[in-house]
């Protein structure tokens, strides 16, 4: 039998098997309904089903509205136009300009809506100083403390398991003490890198199973209790993060920390 990973998860390296007591990390999703993790080498792995994919209709909202008000105006026009007395019915004016122009104007109006939005969303607030490297802030019922960052690292590993970035690592050095009442979670899907022009960085899972000097992965931590590690991020080569974003739980946290 031999571990068959679902393919929403990072793949771990051939032949590597879970050790006693190891869980998926719940920021990789649920499995594919069906889906076998452990199958013989001769025994092929489910698949997920292909999601239906919706109709021409149903993902042209605005265009569908946009036509059957031109179609109810042209309709309109013409039972108008049939009370009266005339030898010759006039054609209706062509509108389809004016269609497409209203229909250009409104996806116009809702990218820009949606891409204002989302820039808001993913762009770290500066609205208040923030704390440091060697300061300790809190989120999700943790605390934590940066103790620095190291970049560059292309290759992580032993001569014989080793992965390759696909830009280069970023090491957060991090101490995570539980402040609650029950034991917790830390988990690296929950942590995030911003550099100077806002864009987020997710820690990378798979480069943590290489990492040999104490990386955190779903970490379950006492109450009272601190655990030091590392948390891995793989970025574009030439990248400065500015900021980290830290939490615990499951859902994390918003403790945020300038790394400048």
């Amino acid at each position: 039998m031999r571990f068959n990973p679902p393919p929403n998860w990072p793949q771990p390296p051939a032949g590597w098997q879970p050790p006693q007591g190891w869980k998926p990390d719940p920021a990789w999703g649920p499995a594919p309904e069906g889906w076998q993790l452990w199958v013989n080498d001769d025994q092929p792995a489910a698949s997920p089903q292909p999601a239906a994919k919706k109709s021409w209709f149903g993902r042209h909202k605005v265009l569908t509205g946009l036509g059957i008000g031109v179609i109810a105006v042209v309709g309109l026009t013409a039972v108008a136009g049939g009370g009266e007395d005339s030898p010759t019915a006039s054609p209706p004016a062509d509108t389809s300009g004016l269609a497409d122009a209203d229909s250009g104007e409104a996806e116009a109006a809702v990218d820009a809506d949606t891409e204002g939005t989302d820039a808001e969303a993913e762009a770290p607030t500066q609205e208040e100083s923030l704390a440091g490297i060697g300061d300790t802030v809190s989120g999700g019922g943790m605390d934590f403390t940066v103790n620095g960052i190291e970049c560059g690292e292309t290759t992580l590993g032993s001569e014989y398991l080793s992965t390759e970035a696909q830009g280069e690592f970023c090491i957060l050095d991090v101490s995570i003490t539980n402040t609650g009442d029950t034991a917790a979670y830390v988990s690296t899907g929950t942590q995030y890198l911003y550099d100077a022009d806002g864009k987020e960085y997710s820690a990378s899972t798979e480069a943590g199973m290489y990492y040999e000097d104490g990386e955190i992965l779903l970490e379950e931590i006492n109450p009272g209790n601190t655990v030091d590690g590392a948390i891995i991020f793989d970025v574009p080569e030439g990248t400065t993060p500015t900021e980290a974003s830290l939490g615990g739980g499951l859902l994390g946290g918003d403790a945020r920390v300038s790394l400048k």
